[in-house]
């Protein structure tokens, strides 16, 4: 455990860590089976809040949410409308790559 106020890194260094803790925390609980916390992971995957950016690992776990039978507080029409998100930033991707492609075949 690092004590953030006695040691003598940056603020920037300091809310890395912690969100890095908040993503650990929410895949253990999200393996766990906690239905809401895959939800959680899922964003944090697909925003690269805590954890590198992943987005076929995103969608993992929004399989995982949607297919669990406890939905208490609406998570699983959450994931299905988050799928669409993750699609669409994948078609983004996708056009940004090929224009850097043509781009760079110019």
């Amino acid at each position: 455990q690092i004590d953030l106020c006695m040691s003598r890194i940056t603020l920037r260094e300091q809310i890395r860590l912690c969100e890095s803790a908040w993503a650990q925390d929410a895949l253990e609980e999200a393996e766990d089976g906690d239905i809401n916390y895959m939800l959680l992971y899922a964003q944090m995957l697909f925003a690269g809040f805590g954890v590198a950016e992943n987005l076929d690992e995103c969608e993992v776990w929004l399989q995982k949410c949607i297919a669990s039978p406890d939905d208490a507080f609406g998570s699983v029409a959450a994931a299905k409308r988050f799928l669409e998100r993750v699609a669409t930033k994948r078609q983004k991707q996708a056009e940004k790559r090929a224009a850097a492609a043509a781009a760079t075949a110019k």
